[in-house]
Protein backbone atom coordinates (compact mmCIF):
# COMPACT_ATOMS: atom_id res chain seq x y z
CA UNK A 1 0.00 0.00 0.00
CA UNK A 2 1.19 3.53 -0.85
CA UNK A 3 -0.13 6.84 0.30
CA UNK A 4 0.07 10.25 -1.01
CA UNK A 5 -1.02 13.19 1.80
CA UNK A 6 0.14 16.06 -0.47
CA UNK A 7 -3.16 16.73 -2.28
CA UNK A 8 -6.57 18.24 -0.60
CA UNK A 9 -8.19 14.35 -1.59
CA UNK A 10 -5.14 12.32 -0.42
CA UNK A 11 -5.68 9.40 -2.47
CA UNK A 12 -5.00 5.67 -0.98
CA UNK A 13 -3.29 3.38 -3.44
CA UNK A 14 -3.28 -0.18 -2.94
CA UNK A 15 -2.37 -3.30 -5.02
CA UNK A 16 -5.18 -5.93 -5.02
CA UNK A 17 -4.93 -9.82 -5.78
CA UNK A 18 -8.73 -10.40 -6.37
CA UNK A 19 -10.59 -12.81 -8.15
CA UNK A 20 -12.45 -12.73 -11.26
CA UNK A 21 -15.89 -11.93 -9.49
CA UNK A 22 -14.80 -9.66 -7.08
CA UNK A 23 -12.56 -7.31 -9.43
CA UNK A 24 -15.72 -7.39 -12.48
CA UNK A 25 -18.23 -6.67 -9.66
CA UNK A 26 -16.07 -3.73 -8.27
CA UNK A 27 -15.30 -2.67 -11.72
CA UNK A 28 -19.09 -2.69 -12.91
CA UNK A 29 -19.95 -0.02 -10.91
CA UNK A 30 -17.71 2.49 -12.99
CA UNK A 31 -19.39 4.06 -15.45
CA UNK A 32 -16.30 4.18 -17.84
CA UNK A 33 -16.11 0.13 -17.39
CA UNK A 34 -14.80 -2.10 -20.25
CA UNK A 35 -14.04 -5.09 -22.32
CA UNK A 36 -9.97 -4.36 -21.58
CA UNK A 37 -10.43 -3.75 -18.04
CA UNK A 38 -12.26 -6.70 -17.39
CA UNK A 39 -9.99 -9.55 -15.56
CA UNK A 40 -10.68 -12.08 -18.20
CA UNK A 41 -8.88 -9.72 -20.64
CA UNK A 42 -6.23 -9.25 -18.39
CA UNK A 43 -5.37 -12.73 -17.93
CA UNK A 44 -5.77 -13.59 -21.71
CA UNK A 45 -2.89 -11.30 -21.96
CA UNK A 46 -0.67 -12.83 -19.64
CA UNK A 47 -1.27 -16.09 -21.08
CA UNK A 48 -0.66 -15.12 -24.77
CA UNK A 49 2.34 -12.31 -25.06
CA UNK A 50 5.19 -11.77 -21.85
CA UNK A 51 3.14 -9.64 -19.90
CA UNK A 52 2.31 -9.39 -16.43
CA UNK A 53 -0.76 -7.81 -14.29
CA UNK A 54 -1.50 -5.71 -11.28
CA UNK A 55 -4.84 -4.23 -10.89
CA UNK A 56 -4.91 -1.64 -8.16
CA UNK A 57 -7.44 0.26 -6.24
CA UNK A 58 -7.10 4.11 -5.71
CA UNK A 59 -9.11 4.38 -1.69
CA UNK A 60 -10.11 8.14 -0.52
CA UNK A 61 -12.16 7.91 2.71
CA UNK A 62 -12.26 4.30 2.65
CA UNK A 63 -13.80 4.20 -0.99
CA UNK A 64 -12.70 3.16 -4.17
CA UNK A 65 -12.59 6.32 -6.89
CA UNK A 66 -10.92 4.20 -8.97
CA UNK A 67 -9.07 1.20 -10.46
CA UNK A 68 -6.53 0.21 -13.07
CA UNK A 69 -5.94 -2.93 -14.44
CA UNK A 70 -1.87 -2.48 -15.21
CA UNK A 71 -0.01 -4.55 -17.91
CA UNK A 72 3.63 -4.89 -17.38
CA UNK A 73 6.81 -6.07 -19.61
CA UNK A 74 10.04 -5.67 -19.74
CA UNK A 75 11.21 -4.48 -23.54
CA UNK A 76 15.09 -5.77 -25.19
CA UNK A 77 17.02 -3.03 -24.93
CA UNK A 78 14.69 -1.14 -24.01
CA UNK A 79 13.44 -1.26 -20.05
CA UNK A 80 10.37 -2.00 -19.17
CA UNK A 81 6.74 -0.81 -19.68
CA UNK A 82 3.47 0.21 -17.68
CA UNK A 83 0.19 0.08 -20.19
CA UNK A 84 -3.22 0.79 -19.28
CA UNK A 85 -5.56 0.34 -22.07
CA UNK A 86 -9.10 1.78 -21.57
CA UNK A 87 -8.19 2.97 -17.97
CA UNK A 88 -8.18 3.76 -14.92
CA UNK A 89 -11.44 3.86 -14.16
CA UNK A 90 -12.96 6.38 -12.57
CA UNK A 91 -16.49 7.59 -13.57
CA UNK A 92 -18.95 7.29 -10.74
CA UNK A 93 -20.86 10.21 -12.03
CA UNK A 94 -18.91 12.23 -9.35
CA UNK A 95 -17.25 14.33 -11.76
CA UNK A 96 -13.15 13.98 -12.48
CA UNK A 97 -11.75 15.76 -9.11
CA UNK A 98 -9.80 12.24 -8.49
CA UNK A 99 -8.65 11.42 -11.77
CA UNK A 100 -5.15 14.02 -11.41
CA UNK A 101 -4.07 12.38 -8.31
CA UNK A 102 -5.11 8.97 -10.05
CA UNK A 103 -2.83 9.78 -12.83
CA UNK A 104 -0.05 11.08 -10.69
CA UNK A 105 -0.19 7.95 -8.40
CA UNK A 106 0.75 5.81 -11.48
CA UNK A 107 3.06 7.89 -12.75
CA UNK A 108 4.92 7.61 -9.33
CA UNK A 109 4.59 4.09 -8.76
CA UNK A 110 5.94 2.95 -11.95
CA UNK A 111 8.01 6.02 -13.76
CA UNK A 112 9.32 7.19 -10.21
CA UNK A 113 10.04 4.26 -8.10
CA UNK A 114 10.47 1.67 -10.62
CA UNK A 115 11.67 3.46 -13.77
CA UNK A 116 9.23 1.98 -16.35
CA UNK A 117 7.97 3.84 -19.63
CA UNK A 118 4.24 4.57 -18.80
CA UNK A 119 1.48 5.13 -20.86
CA UNK A 120 -2.33 5.59 -20.41
CA UNK A 121 -5.13 5.18 -22.70
CA UNK A 122 -7.93 7.07 -20.39
CA UNK A 123 -11.31 6.91 -20.77
CA UNK A 124 -12.01 10.21 -20.93
CA UNK A 125 -13.07 11.81 -23.66
CA UNK A 126 -10.49 14.30 -25.41
CA UNK A 127 -12.25 17.78 -24.77
CA UNK A 128 -11.58 17.10 -21.05
CA UNK A 129 -7.80 16.12 -21.02
CA UNK A 130 -6.36 19.52 -20.86
CA UNK A 131 -7.84 20.53 -17.22
CA UNK A 132 -6.90 16.51 -15.75
CA UNK A 133 -3.81 17.36 -16.87
CA UNK A 134 -3.28 20.95 -16.19
CA UNK A 135 -0.20 21.22 -13.53
CA UNK A 136 0.73 17.65 -14.20
CA UNK A 137 4.21 17.93 -16.15
CA UNK A 138 5.08 14.02 -16.26
CA UNK A 139 2.64 13.36 -18.96
CA UNK A 140 2.88 14.21 -22.49
CA UNK A 141 0.17 13.59 -25.25
CA UNK A 142 1.05 10.91 -27.83
CA UNK A 143 0.38 11.35 -31.38
CA UNK A 144 -2.06 8.48 -31.32
CA UNK A 145 -5.66 8.53 -31.84
CA UNK A 146 -8.01 7.39 -29.25
CA UNK A 147 -10.28 4.97 -29.14
CA UNK A 148 -13.66 5.26 -31.53
CA UNK A 149 -16.65 3.49 -31.83
CA UNK A 150 -20.36 3.61 -31.82
CA UNK A 151 -22.77 2.66 -28.96
CA UNK A 152 -26.50 1.93 -29.18
CA UNK A 153 -29.50 2.36 -26.31
CA UNK A 154 -30.96 -1.36 -26.21
CA UNK A 155 -33.26 -0.05 -23.55
CA UNK A 156 -35.18 1.79 -26.39
CA UNK A 157 -38.71 0.24 -27.38
CA UNK A 158 -37.63 -2.37 -30.74
CA UNK A 159 -39.70 -0.39 -33.00
CA UNK A 160 -37.23 2.78 -32.21
CA UNK A 161 -34.41 0.71 -32.41
CA UNK A 162 -35.54 -0.59 -35.85
CA UNK A 163 -36.79 2.69 -37.18
CA UNK A 164 -33.31 3.91 -36.07
CA UNK A 165 -31.37 1.89 -38.33
CA UNK A 166 -29.90 3.42 -41.37
CA UNK A 167 -32.18 2.93 -44.62
CA UNK A 168 -29.37 1.15 -46.64
CA UNK A 169 -28.49 -0.96 -43.56
CA UNK A 170 -32.75 -1.71 -42.85
CA UNK A 171 -33.34 -2.63 -46.61
CA UNK A 172 -30.46 -4.99 -46.41
CA UNK A 173 -31.72 -6.90 -43.20
CA UNK A 174 -35.54 -6.82 -44.83
CA UNK A 175 -34.34 -8.55 -47.23
CA UNK A 176 -32.16 -11.24 -45.62
CA UNK A 177 -34.79 -11.76 -42.96
CA UNK A 178 -37.04 -12.56 -46.15
CA UNK A 179 -35.25 -15.10 -47.53
CA UNK A 180 -35.84 -17.41 -44.21
CA UNK A 181 -31.94 -17.52 -43.20
CA UNK A 182 -31.97 -19.48 -40.09
CA UNK A 183 -30.26 -17.67 -37.17
CA UNK A 184 -28.89 -19.03 -33.58
CA UNK A 185 -27.43 -17.31 -30.34
CA UNK A 186 -25.07 -20.18 -29.15
CA UNK A 187 -23.35 -20.60 -26.04
CA UNK A 188 -21.42 -23.59 -26.35
CA UNK A 189 -17.77 -24.56 -28.15
CA UNK A 190 -18.84 -26.08 -31.22
CA UNK A 191 -20.11 -23.02 -32.93
CA UNK A 192 -17.16 -21.22 -31.59
CA UNK A 193 -14.94 -23.48 -32.98
CA UNK A 194 -16.81 -23.29 -36.76
CA UNK A 195 -16.23 -19.66 -35.93
CA UNK A 196 -12.71 -19.76 -35.06
CA UNK A 197 -12.09 -21.92 -37.99
CA UNK A 198 -13.50 -19.31 -40.48
CA UNK A 199 -11.98 -16.27 -39.46
CA UNK A 200 -8.59 -17.49 -39.12
CA UNK A 201 -8.87 -18.55 -42.41
CA UNK A 202 -10.28 -14.87 -43.61
CA UNK A 203 -7.13 -13.65 -41.23
CA UNK A 204 -4.65 -15.53 -43.10
CA UNK A 205 -5.41 -13.83 -46.39
CA UNK A 206 -6.15 -10.52 -45.43
CA UNK A 207 -3.38 -7.80 -45.85
CA UNK A 208 -4.49 -6.29 -42.06
CA UNK A 209 -3.07 -7.24 -39.22
CA UNK A 210 -5.78 -7.26 -36.38
CA UNK A 211 -5.38 -7.34 -32.67
CA UNK A 212 -8.12 -9.48 -31.79
CA UNK A 213 -6.69 -12.51 -33.46
CA UNK A 214 -8.30 -16.43 -33.38
CA UNK A 215 -5.31 -16.91 -30.55
CA UNK A 216 -6.49 -14.35 -28.61
CA UNK A 217 -10.34 -14.90 -28.71
CA UNK A 218 -9.29 -18.68 -27.65
CA UNK A 219 -7.64 -17.86 -24.93
CA UNK A 220 -9.69 -14.79 -23.80
CA UNK A 221 -13.01 -17.64 -23.99
CA UNK A 222 -11.40 -20.12 -21.99
CA UNK A 223 -10.61 -17.41 -19.03
CA UNK A 224 -14.57 -16.82 -18.77
CA UNK A 225 -17.05 -18.56 -16.79
CA UNK A 226 -19.97 -20.17 -17.55
CA UNK A 227 -22.07 -17.57 -17.21
CA UNK A 228 -19.67 -15.25 -18.71
CA UNK A 229 -18.94 -17.23 -22.22
CA UNK A 230 -19.04 -14.58 -25.06
CA UNK A 231 -22.42 -15.51 -27.64
CA UNK A 232 -21.77 -16.60 -30.86
CA UNK A 233 -24.54 -15.80 -33.26
CA UNK A 234 -23.83 -18.22 -36.34
CA UNK A 235 -26.60 -17.42 -39.24
CA UNK A 236 -26.64 -21.09 -41.88
CA UNK A 237 -27.96 -21.26 -45.59
CA UNK A 238 -29.29 -25.04 -46.07
CA UNK A 239 -28.22 -26.24 -43.13
CA UNK A 240 -24.32 -25.07 -43.65
CA UNK A 241 -23.11 -22.41 -41.23
CA UNK A 242 -22.34 -19.40 -43.71
CA UNK A 243 -21.70 -16.37 -40.81
CA UNK A 244 -21.21 -15.23 -37.24
CA UNK A 245 -20.53 -12.77 -34.91
CA UNK A 246 -19.25 -12.82 -31.86
CA UNK A 247 -20.39 -10.69 -28.82
CA UNK A 248 -18.49 -10.36 -25.40
CA UNK A 249 -20.54 -8.85 -22.35
CA UNK A 250 -19.40 -7.11 -18.94
CA UNK A 251 -21.83 -5.16 -16.70
CA UNK A 252 -24.83 -4.51 -18.73
CA UNK A 253 -23.21 -4.27 -22.06
CA UNK A 254 -22.64 -6.33 -24.82
CA UNK A 255 -19.74 -5.25 -27.14
CA UNK A 256 -19.57 -6.53 -30.70
CA UNK A 257 -16.21 -8.42 -31.00
CA UNK A 258 -15.43 -10.16 -34.05
CA UNK A 259 -16.97 -11.46 -37.24
CA UNK A 260 -16.61 -13.68 -40.11
CA UNK A 261 -18.55 -14.33 -43.07
CA UNK A 262 -18.05 -17.03 -45.88
CA UNK A 263 -18.73 -15.82 -49.46
CA UNK A 264 -22.44 -17.05 -49.19
CA UNK A 265 -23.08 -15.49 -46.42
CA UNK A 266 -22.34 -12.07 -48.04
CA UNK A 267 -24.72 -12.73 -50.43
CA UNK A 268 -27.59 -12.99 -48.06
CA UNK A 269 -26.58 -9.84 -46.00
CA UNK A 270 -26.10 -11.92 -42.98
CA UNK A 271 -24.51 -9.56 -41.07
CA UNK A 272 -27.16 -7.11 -40.73
CA UNK A 273 -28.93 -10.85 -39.75
CA UNK A 274 -27.00 -11.37 -37.16
CA UNK A 275 -26.37 -7.90 -36.04
CA UNK A 276 -30.25 -7.56 -35.15
CA UNK A 277 -30.36 -10.42 -33.68
CA UNK A 278 -27.76 -9.50 -31.51
CA UNK A 279 -29.29 -6.40 -30.51
CA UNK A 280 -32.56 -8.39 -29.48
CA UNK A 281 -30.79 -11.15 -27.92
CA UNK A 282 -29.07 -8.98 -25.30
CA UNK A 283 -32.16 -6.87 -25.19
CA UNK A 284 -33.92 -9.54 -23.80
CA UNK A 285 -31.71 -10.54 -21.63
CA UNK A 286 -31.35 -7.26 -19.92
CA UNK A 287 -28.67 -5.49 -20.94
CA UNK A 288 -28.37 -2.17 -21.60
CA UNK A 289 -25.82 -0.74 -24.25
CA UNK A 290 -24.32 -2.69 -27.37
CA UNK A 291 -21.29 -1.16 -28.14
CA UNK A 292 -20.48 -1.92 -32.06
CA UNK A 293 -16.74 -2.00 -31.71
CA UNK A 294 -13.80 0.26 -32.52
CA UNK A 295 -14.40 1.83 -35.94
CA UNK A 296 -14.26 5.44 -37.61
CA UNK A 297 -17.89 6.99 -37.44
CA UNK A 298 -16.18 9.58 -40.09
CA UNK A 299 -14.31 6.51 -42.34
CA UNK A 300 -15.87 6.45 -45.79
CA UNK A 301 -13.33 4.10 -47.44
CA UNK A 302 -13.43 1.08 -44.88
CA UNK A 303 -16.06 -1.82 -45.10
CA UNK A 304 -16.02 -2.11 -41.95
CA UNK A 305 -16.61 1.40 -40.50
CA UNK A 306 -19.18 1.49 -43.26
CA UNK A 307 -21.36 -1.45 -41.60
CA UNK A 308 -21.29 -0.63 -38.45
CA UNK A 309 -22.09 3.27 -39.10
CA UNK A 310 -25.65 1.92 -40.49
CA UNK A 311 -26.73 0.55 -36.94
CA UNK A 312 -27.06 4.83 -36.31
CA UNK A 313 -24.88 3.92 -33.59
CA UNK A 314 -24.11 7.26 -31.28
CA UNK A 315 -20.54 7.67 -32.04
CA UNK A 316 -17.60 8.35 -29.34
CA UNK A 317 -13.94 9.34 -29.27
CA UNK A 318 -11.82 8.93 -26.27
CA UNK A 319 -8.98 11.17 -25.57
CA UNK A 320 -5.64 10.65 -27.36
CA UNK A 321 -3.12 8.23 -25.61
CA UNK A 322 -0.44 10.13 -22.97
CA UNK A 323 2.75 8.42 -21.41
CA UNK A 324 5.48 9.54 -19.11
CA UNK A 325 9.20 8.32 -17.88
CA UNK A 326 12.09 9.75 -16.42
CA UNK A 327 14.39 9.26 -19.39
CA UNK A 328 13.40 11.34 -22.47
CA UNK A 329 15.67 9.45 -24.83
CA UNK A 330 13.59 6.39 -23.83
CA UNK A 331 10.65 7.51 -24.01
CA UNK A 332 11.28 8.71 -27.63
CA UNK A 333 12.14 5.20 -28.20
CA UNK A 334 9.69 3.10 -26.73
CA UNK A 335 7.21 5.69 -28.89
CA UNK A 336 8.54 4.67 -31.94
CA UNK A 337 8.68 1.14 -31.51
CA UNK A 338 5.09 0.70 -30.39
CA UNK A 339 4.34 3.05 -33.54
CA UNK A 340 6.13 0.65 -35.80
CA UNK A 341 4.41 -2.22 -34.02
CA UNK A 342 0.67 -0.70 -34.54
CA UNK A 343 1.47 -0.68 -38.43
CA UNK A 344 -2.10 -2.18 -39.69
CA UNK A 345 -1.07 -3.61 -42.70
CA UNK A 346 1.11 -6.67 -42.78
CA UNK A 347 4.64 -5.38 -43.23
CA UNK A 348 8.12 -7.19 -43.38
CA UNK A 349 9.84 -5.45 -40.19
CA UNK A 350 12.06 -2.65 -41.28
CA UNK A 351 15.62 -3.20 -41.49
CA UNK A 352 17.55 -2.66 -37.90
CA UNK A 353 21.24 -1.97 -37.72
CA UNK A 354 21.53 -4.53 -35.26
CA UNK A 355 23.13 -8.34 -35.38
CA UNK A 356 21.88 -11.91 -34.41
CA UNK A 357 20.22 -12.50 -30.54
CA UNK A 358 19.31 -8.19 -30.28
CA UNK A 359 17.88 -7.98 -33.64
CA UNK A 360 15.73 -10.43 -33.04
CA UNK A 361 14.97 -9.25 -29.55
CA UNK A 362 13.69 -5.97 -30.85
CA UNK A 363 11.60 -7.20 -33.86
CA UNK A 364 9.42 -9.17 -31.54
CA UNK A 365 9.38 -6.47 -29.27
CA UNK A 366 7.79 -4.74 -32.29
CA UNK A 367 5.13 -7.19 -33.12
CA UNK A 368 4.49 -7.42 -29.22
CA UNK A 369 3.49 -3.83 -29.03
CA UNK A 370 0.83 -4.25 -31.53
CA UNK A 371 -2.10 -4.82 -29.11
Amino acid sequence: MAAKDTTEHSVLLKVSDPDADAWNQLAARFKDFNLLQTWEWGEMKVRTAPWTVERLHFIHDGRPVGIAQVLLRQLPLLGGMAWVNRGPLWDLGEGHAFVPEIFTELHRRYSVERGLYLRLAPTLPDEQLPAVLRGNGAFSRVAAIGHQGGRLDLTRPVDTLRAGLRQNWRRFLVKAERLGTEVRACHGEAAFGRFLAAYGTILDHSTYRKSTTPTVLEEYQRQLGPDRKMIVFEASAEGRPVSWVVIATYGRTGEYLAAASLPEGRRLNCGQLLTWAAMMHLKERGFEVLDMGGFDPQDEASGVSHFKRGTNAVPYRLCTEIDAHTSTLRRILIRRAIQLGRVPVKLPLPRISLRGRSAARLGATLLALSA
